[in-house]
């Protein structure tokens, strides 16, 4: 049996976003096929060995591990479930690939391109995907002359919607610039599409990619905020979307065309903004390490699939044990 180890927690906003993950992912891993333990990095970036307890994380009654490397070599393969800062950026991930130990997921080049939704939207844009317009944020008095309102105000290394609001005049603009910038220092303007929100789930299957129906999320407001996505809860996850096959069909294959161009491996999920009144479709997001929490849409879009959340599990695995 090949032994697994969970990493998860970190010094992001999305720790406990991390937690919710890791406990799930813990569950349904096939313990029949593999042996596992979890990692916990806690909010000040301290390692410790994980006693499975989710339900009340006590650092307390957890060890320090001392010597990292050492310890992550103990193992044939990290899950790392760290969303946001540090854990889907490329930083663990180049620290992996400094000392040989086998990760599930996008390089640290594919991780960084994609947590930075600049570089992102400048790489896709160059291969004919279209993305909404943006500039990069300097000074209110260059906002209000290069974009109009209603803008979308979002940092532009984050996830979860942390930090993100759609303003209508400078008053609310100058507030979300100063919410924005708790969770980054690089902010982007964007065009405000009034459209429906799809998200498409891929899955890389011995060197086949399975890419899912759409899920739409119907918001309660403007935003699929954090507080909608982990808190409230009122917000409507729909799968599969009710939409036109043309349009379905030409999502899914930007989404691989995009999950190619950005060298993203092992699982995604992407997220897109349809605009019915012309017709239009613009990539929003691509996140190379989605949510397993018992919300999240990336096992919801693959369940439709066929695959349960253990079959996803296993397969996410043995891509990195196999290759």
């Amino acid at each position: 049996m090949k032994n697994i180890l969970i990493v998860f927690g970190g010094n992001s906003f999305e720790h406990e976003v991390s937690i919710k993950s890791a406990s799930n992912i813990h569950n349904y891993i096939d313990k029949n096929i593999f042996n596992v333990n979890s990692l916990y990095i806690s909010k000040e970036g301290i390692w410790y060995e994980f006693d499975n307890n989710f339900e009340d994380i006590n650092t307390s009654k957890l060890k320090k591990i001392y010597n990292i490397i050492e310890y992550l070599k103990r193992y044939d393969l990290v899950f790392n479930i760290i969303h946001g800062y540090s854990g889907e950026d490329g930083k663990l991930q180049s620290l992996f690939e400094l000392f040989n130990i086998k990760y599930i997921g996008p390089d640290s080049y594919s991780s960084f391109i994609c947590m930075n939704k600049i570089l992102t939207k400048l790489l896709l844009e160059n291969h004919g995907i279209k993305t909404t317009n943006f500039i990069i944020f300097k000074n209110i008095k260059d906002t209000i002359k290069n974009m109009k309102f209603p803008m979308v105000i979002k940092p532009s290394d984050g996830g979860s919607s942390c930090g993100v609001s759609i303003v209508n005049n400078i008053i609310e603009l100058k507030r979300s610039i100063k919410e924005a910038k708790k969770y980054s220092d690089n902010i982007i303007i964007e065009e405000y599409i009034k459209g429906r929100e799809l998200e498409c789930a891929i899955l890389e299957n011995n060197k086949d990619l399975v890419i899912s129906k759409l899920g739409e999320i119907i918001v309660n407001n403007d935003i699929y905020s954090y507080e909608d996505k982990y808190v409230t809860n009122k917000s409507m996850l729909i799968t599969p979307a009710l939409i036109n096959y043309t349009v379905e069909n030409s999502i899914k294959k930007i989404a691989k065309k995009a999950f190619n161009i950005c060298k993203c491996k092992g699982l995604a999920r992407i997220d897109f903004l349809y605009d019915e009144s012309n017709n239009k479709i613009y990539l929003n997001e691509i996140n190379t390490l989605p949510g397993f929490t018992d919300i999240s849409m990336f096992p919801k879009l693959l369940s439709l699939e066929g695959y349960s959340y253990t079959d996803l599990i296993t397969i996410i695995l043995n891509n990195e044990l196999n290759s």
